[in-house]
């Protein structure tokens, strides 16, 4: 019983739920991006490649990868990486100014599959932290910044993560700073690889735009 409320805040936060809560109301938001090759795009480069292996995983083994020594997580974390740098190619080919908040979003999880890699070679960053702390900050950056409040979410999922002896307070830490510091190169290599002008301005303006 002690284990089943940290169980069930785990799966409500697993980071393919939370990219999807995320997807769902930036789509609410700007629904005109919302077309079918958008949506089909983001559910193979997000969801389908990335996540069919630690899916198969579960179901043969009935165990999840999360558990796993840091060094075991390595092949699914490397299956990531390869999805989001083809989600990263499959929106510039389309439009790099008009699926720029897509860009930055793959483009973040590349870069931080990248940093859980490192990471995983003597620790084991929280994969729930750093994917919980992505697509927050980014959705508030690219719609409306009080959408930053739900950060204050992270201590609870931390703390389940603690009781289900998964990880350590440094390991969640390092995910958070890990989920943090992809943002942060994203968005620079974004503006520098493409000349992209990223302005959160911008973006607050369209969305007080929109609502009124």
């Amino acid at each position: 019983m002690k284990q089943k409320l940290p169980k069930i805040i785990s799966a409500i936060f697993n980071p393919p739920f939370v990219n999807a809560y995320v997807l769902v109301i930036y789509f609410t938001l700007n629904s005109s991006v919302a077309t079918m090759s958008i949506i089909v795009g983001v559910i193979m480069f997000l969801f389908v490649i990335p996540w069919t292996p630690v899916l198969l995983y579960w179901v043969i083994t009935r165990k999840s990868p999360s558990k796993l020594p840091s060094n075991k997580r390595i092949p699914f974390i490397i299956v990531g990486i390869a999805s989001y740098a083809l989600g990263v190619i499959y929106f510039y080919l389309l439009s790099p100014k008009a699926y720029e908040f897509l860009m930055v979003y793959h483009l973040t999880y590349f870069i931080n599959s990248i940093l859980l890699l490192v990471g995983s070679i003597k620790s084991k960053p929280s994969v729930h932290i750093s994917g919980f702390v992505i697509p927050v900050i980014l959705l508030s950056l690219y719609t409306n910044i009080f959408f930053i409040l739900l950060l204050l979410i992270t201590p609870i999922i931390g703390w389940s993560r603690l009781r289900l002896g998964i990880h350590t307070i440094g390991q969640l830490v390092l995910g958070f700073v890990i989920g943090i510091l992809s943002i942060m190169l994203s968005i620079s290599l974004l503006k520098i690889t493409f000349n992209t002008t990223f302005s959160i301005q911008h973006y607050s303006q369209n969305y007080f735009i929109t609502v009124k």
